[in-house]
């Protein structure tokens, strides 16, 4: 079974990834843990891998087409959620109500199937990416562009960001700067209102 798939059915085992779950104190935000370092002498053997990579993020598609992702390990407060809807607006784009963001982490499951150890963990944390989105698409997520605010090297790798795109996601990936120092700075909003021109509008809009 191809990696996707195999993910694809994991989730469709074990429902959706787990939302709202307080962090523990061991689950820092965008974790990439360090390969391990075998003793001298001493091979890995063909059962043994790498642990997960760990991360979370507020995730949701506005209108249905616009793929916001913003790393963060709790929801976002309501100014920023607000902030958000009104670059939205300055970007010239009509919600018909504020922007809604849930939870997506990685590893997705507590106790669930996915195994402890994973010869591939990039591999699989962008699969299960895929695989999350690829289920909401039958919530009408059909997203043309993603928007990123934050940029972290966690994100960065799973995005797998080449030349303005996402390999992962086969989408183009628009970077913002963080909500909070942008809600807290005058000069940086305005210094990003051309950039909304920025986002990709359809023709049938």
């Amino acid at each position: 079974m191809a990696p996707r798939e195999r993910f694809q059915a994991l989730l469709a085992a074990e429902g959706s990834p787990v939302l709202g779950s307080p962090p523990s104190q061991h689950d820092a935000q965008g974790e990439i843990p360090p390969q391990s370092q075998p003793e001298p002498g001493v091979g890995l053997q063909p059962s043994e891998g790498q642990a997960h990579w760990k991360f979370r993020l507020q995730v949701g598609c506005m209108a249905g087409r616009w793929l916001v992702i913003v790393p963060a390990q709790q929801a976002l407060p309501a100014s920023l959620i607000r902030l958000l809807g009104n670059l939205f607006t300055a970007a010239g784009i009509g919600l018909d109500q504020l922007p809604v963001l849930e939870e997506y982490r990685w590893p997705p499951f507590q106790g669930g199937s996915l195994q402890e150890f994973s010869h591939d963990p990039g591999q699989d944390a962008r699969d299960g990416l895929n695989a999350f989105f690829s289920g909401r698409q039958r919530m009408g997520w059909h997203p043309h562009q993603v928007l990123v605010f934050g940029m972290d090297d966690t994100l960065r790798q799973l995005l797998a960001i080449e030349s303005g795109r996402s390999t992962t996601l086969d989408l183009p990936v628009w970077l913002g700067p963080e909500l909070d120092a942008l809600s807290a700075s005058a000069e940086g909003k305005r210094a990003l209102w051309p950039r909304l021109a920025d986002w990709e509008i359809p023709a049938d809009d």
